[in-house]
């Protein structure tokens, strides 16, 4: 049976085709009439073969004083003879298109009556595209990028946009829809609800065990990366408590959970939709949550969802691998339910075709919104603002990255994942250079662009997004497994040379085992499996399919050995089972087998070319009691205070946790002579106690670190706020 073909497919077939064209157009063109001309009919050629009879071109439409080349609706190009345009944005030929897109767009607002959050220009000469759109609150132009297949699969897909059957998937609309701000009031209406109800899972644990200790995990994990206390309500958590409607003492691990919450289930529709864009036998996720009619036809599909159903269908093993936001299943009622229909009715206004017309676009809508949930009076207080892609852009440019795909990126503290989605662009661009063939750069991607985090809303935001970078490879691979891992970079489970008893407990003996810390337990995980990604991952698979299925310790062993993983001391794969199994009967497990393998992954990935990223800054005292005292041996050992004390220090020390994280980073990530790039506070390089230390640039006796660059961009003041 033939498999009907997506926009993106024929997208990925017209591309190489024109983009031939328009080098065979160069080639003769001796003005730019002739290549606008060229253009053109390769335009027409593409619109007749993607069916998009709404594609229609106007050509030397006048607007205002000025006249336009051609315009696509919202797309309006300026031709250039070509060889007028160059790599540089400052050479003469650029600053004229450039002034040309910016006039256009004025033209179009006052003449058209046109919003210019809906405008895209395009200057061309052929031999370089320059591109501009209207975002937060100005003219926004990139640099120019020289002609490829990739640049010109960017020119199609926002071609392809025009006549979209609803609002596209942008920042502006989605903000304005499910911001904090909103006029709908989705967003304080949801997460009212959904903090109350979180309330009531705390007074009743033992009705709702599962969602109890998935709240459990999440508040031991974001508390350790926050920044700030979550278990006393300050003014601005009352603030943003009596803006979601909660006006008395909120508890501050029980909102932010809401609001985390509402945010992870707005990523798991989008990347839901995503996956079934990508699937043409798939019907849209949205609609068919949107069409269901009893509450527990909704629970069930959610269900599915939870349990990886739609991803698994496209190849994708663990994209909500250690999902903490599944709660909301275990606690059904009447408001999770209404929370989850309203958000899916609003989102079926919008059109899934927009998700795949520009990559980067996609992305910011997920920072974008995010940032839009906390209201702008605490927005600066609570830290949430993130890294925009100019610096992100700037530390890959001064490491010397150059997209090659056999090059390890690692990017130990990647948030949502801006680090990760530059690299792969990076690298998707290396590889139309060198014409490397899809199937083999999807393997290269997984393989090489990898991210960790504490923050299990982070890990999600970072997969959605890696996941979108990857938009039509995605279906040349099978049994994919997304290489974004929630887990800490500088406490690793940490390993002793014991045995356990059936209770749990170190008994002392041989063997060794790696102890990892929840919410539910203490695991003890044996050692021996951390020897690949592919050994843990299938051991994860193993131990959560035989607990779930009741099989004896005995038949687990039996499909370890079947599977030929390591399994020389079987008491003490035996007792983690019985650990497991143990939480299965009490209403706690799907999550740790997963938890167990996301947290072993700085054990086992390889060490990385290049270590980039934006580490945490949080100062010492805002760091949980207990992570100031587990990690407080990894300040001795890197010699990072340059005098004695430092136990005594550990409740008044006010150096920032990125020093620690620098120095573990180039330890234990980064290859000999391999070159790692942070965004670090600039006082670092002033202040005495941890910062003096961190100077040193030295691990160990022999080991130095080589500064080759600092940027100093305090005046710049670079994080986006609003």
């Amino acid at each position: 049976m033939a498999v009907a073909k997506t926009l993106e497919d024929i997208i990925a077939e017209q591309a190489p085709i024109v983009c031939e064209q328009i080098e065979t157009a160069v080639s003769f063109a001796e003005s730019e009439e002739d290549l606008r001309i060229e253009c053109e009919k390769a335009i027409e050629v593409f619109r007749r073969e993607a069916d998009l009879p709404e594609l229609k071109g106007h050509h030397e439409v006048t607007i205002g004083k000025g006249r336009a080349d051609s315009v696509y609706d919202y797309v309006f190009i300026e031709y250039k003879k070509p060889g007028r345009l160059k790599e540089s944005n400052d050479s003469p030929g650029n600053r004229e298109v450039i002034k040309q897109l910016q006039e256009r767009a004025k033209a179009f607002k006052t003449e058209l009556k046109r919003d210019p959050k809906e405008l895209f220009g395009v200057g061309t000469d052929g031999n370089y595209f320059i591109t501009g759109r209207y975002r937060n609150g100005r003219w926004e132009i990139n640099p120019a990028r020289e002609r490829s297949v990739y640049v010109v699969e960017d020119f199609l897909r926002k071609l392809s946009s025009l006549g979209v059957a609803g609002k596209p998937f942008l920042p502006e609309y989605l903000a304005g829809d499910f911001g904090a701000e909103s006029e709908r009031k989705l967003a304080r209406d949801g997460i009212e609800k959904l903090y109350w109800r979180i309330r009531e899972v705390e007074k009743e644990s033992d009705t709702y065990p599962k969602a109890k200790v998935l709240f459990d995990q999440w508040r031991i994990l974001f508390g350790e990366v926050c920044g700030y206390d979550i278990k006393n309500p300050t003014s601005k958590i009352k603030q943003l408590g009596e803006f979601y409607g909660v006006k008395k003492d909120p508890n501050p691990a029980a909102l932010l959970f809401a609001v985390h919450s509402y945010y992870a289930l707005f990523m798991k529709f989008l990347a839901a939709e995503i996956a079934t864009m990508f699937n043409p036998l798939s019907a849209s996720f949205l609609a068919r949550l949107h069409q269901t009619g009893s509450s527990e036809k909704l629970r069930e599909e959610l269900r599915e969802l939870e349990d990886g159903g739609i991803y698994r269908h496209l190849g994708i093993k663990n994209f909500l691998e250690g999902d903490l936001f599944s709660w909301y299943l275990d606690a059904w009622d009447e408001n999770v339910e209404r929370v989850i229909r309203q958000m899916v009715a609003c989102l079926d206004e919008y059109d899934p075709k927009t998700l795949s017309i520009d990559p980067i676009e996609s992305r910011d809508l997920l920072k974008k919104l995010y940032q839009q949930l906390f209201p702008k009076t605490v927005r600066h207080d609570l830290g949430e603002y993130y890294t925009p892609d100019w610096l992100a852009e700037l530390v890959i440019e001064r490491v010397g990255y150059n997209g090659n795909p056999d090059r390890r990126v690692l990017d130990p503290a990647c948030g949502s994942g801006t680090f990760l989605v530059m690299a792969i662009n990076k690298v998707r661009e290396y590889a139309d250079k060198h014409m490397i063939p899809k199937h083999e750069l999807l393997a290269k991607i997984l393989n090489n662009i990898v991210g960790f985090d504490l923050n299990p809303l982070a890990v999600m935001a970072a997969r959605t997004n890696y996941l979108m970078s990857l938009r039509e490879l995605l279906k040349l691979g099978a049994g994919i497994e997304i290489p974004v891992y929630l887990c800490d970079s500088i406490m690793t489970p940490a390993e002793y040379g014991e045995l356990i008893t059936k209770e749990g407990t170190p008994t002392g003996g041989v063997g060794k085992v790696q102890e990892l810390k929840t919410s539910a337990v203490r695991f003890m995980i044996p050692t021996e499996i951390a020897k690949s990604r592919q050994t843990v991952a299938a051991y994860a698979e193993e131990l959560e399919h035989c607990v779930r299925n009741d099989y004896t310790e005995d038949e687990f062993i039996s499909r370890l050995k079947g599977e030929k993983i390591p399994v020389d001391s079987e008491d003490l794969h035996k007792a983690l089972y019985r650990q497991v199994a143990k939480l299965k009967r009490q209403n706690q497990n799907d999550i740790w087998a997963r938890i167990i393998k996301n947290s072993f992954a700085p054990l086992f990935i390889e060490r990385g070319d290049y270590v980039i990223g934006n580490p945490p800054w949080i100062a010492w005292l805002n760091l949980p009691e207990s992570y100031r005292q587990d990690s407080a041996f990894l300040w001795e050992r890197y010699e990072i205070f340059p005098h004695k004390g430092l136990k005594a220090r550990l409740g008044s020390a006010k150096d920032d946790i990125s020093i620690l994280f620098t120095y573990v980073s180039a330890d234990r990530y980064l290859k000999d002579k391999g070159r790692l790039g942070f965004v670090i506070t600039q006082t670092l390089f002033k202040s005495k106690g941890g910062g003096q230390g961190f100077r040193r640039f030295q691990i160990g006796s022999q080991e130095y670190l080589g500064v080759i660059s600092v940027d100093d961009l305090v005046s710049i003041q670079p994080f986006e706020r609003g």
